[in-house]
């Protein structure tokens, strides 16, 4: 039986989710997952709630209770995945005669296992002189630490 656009559009959600919990080995309590697709320019980046602070993936020894190497090739290798899942989403999207997100964030929670998620589908930073995509997510950490 084919699948539905909407079982693999979550699937592949869900893969972007467990990119990012599996590199704090499950330490988190919120996932926040921010993927921008705007004229051919992808992003994929993660930040986290963890011990109720909000860390970017580089910043996760400050408060992890069981440390990770930092490693950059790790890193770059978290972020290359996640771009491959955004390739997927745009695929699946073209496929079924779907819109294409410009913006999406996740927020995962991992005590409620709970997935919010919020689309966007119109240029985002493309259009400005100032903006681009590392900005909007910045915007969005510094905006969950201020909650």
């Amino acid at each position: 039986m084919a699948k539905v656009f909407e079982d693999v559009f979550m699937e592949i959600q869900a893969d972007m989710i467990s990119l990012g919990l599996d590199y704090v080995e499950s330490q988190a309590e919120k996932v926040f997952i921010y993927v921008s697709y705007e004229e051919s320019a992808l992003t994929f980046n993660v930040f986290y709630q963890i011990k109720g602070k909000i860390v970017t993936i580089s910043k996760v020894n400050e408060v992890l209770e069981n440390k990770k190497i930092f490693n950059k090739k790790e890193v770059f290798s978290i972020l290359d995945a996640g771009i491959q899942e955004l390739d997927r989403l745009i695929d699946t999207c073209e496929a079924y005669g779907r819109p294409i997100p410009t913006e999406i964030r996740l927020t995962y929670d991992v005590r409620a296992n709970s997935l919010k998620s919020d689309y966007q589908y119109e240029p985002g930073y493309i259009n400005t002189k100032d903006l681009d995509s590392s900005d909007i997510f910045m915007e969005w950490v510094e905006a969950e630490k201020n909650k």
